[in-house]
């Protein structure tokens, strides 16, 4: 009799015992999950930033090398010359076109002078 009684004892307590192991367990595995689930997303955000920080510097030093060794040449129209049409003195004023003309002063882009 008393023997059943602690075999019984024994077995309640023990299967108590596995529910609240089994318990912690869960929930332990529920709280690796999310652990590793936000390691993972942080990893792959400063991954993505890394990248596209690594797009700009390339495109930055490739602009600033393509500008530095290119001849690119600006064209600034600076003096109008008016250049007088031939008229007639039987047409009248409006009709003649009016012809206008440039020189344009020409300046590399990489030159410091404005």
């Amino acid at each position: 009799d008393s023997k059943d009684q602690l075999i019984e004892q024994l077995t309640v307590q023990f299967e108590r015992t596995t529910e609240t192991i089994e318990e912690e367990l869960a929930h332990f595995i529920a709280h690796l999950k999310l652990i590793t689930i936000s390691i993972f997303s942080s990893v792959t955000l400063i991954m993505i930033i890394v990248i596209e920080l690594k797009f700009k510097l390339i495109a930055f030093i490739f602009h600033f090398l393509c500008i530095k060794n290119s001849d690119h040449m600006e064209f600034i129209p600076m003096r109008i010359v008016k250049i007088p049409s031939i008229r007639h003195e039987d047409q009248n004023s409006y009709d003649q076109p009016i012809t206008l003309s440039y020189n344009p002063i020409i300046r590399s882009l990489n030159s410091s002078n404005p």
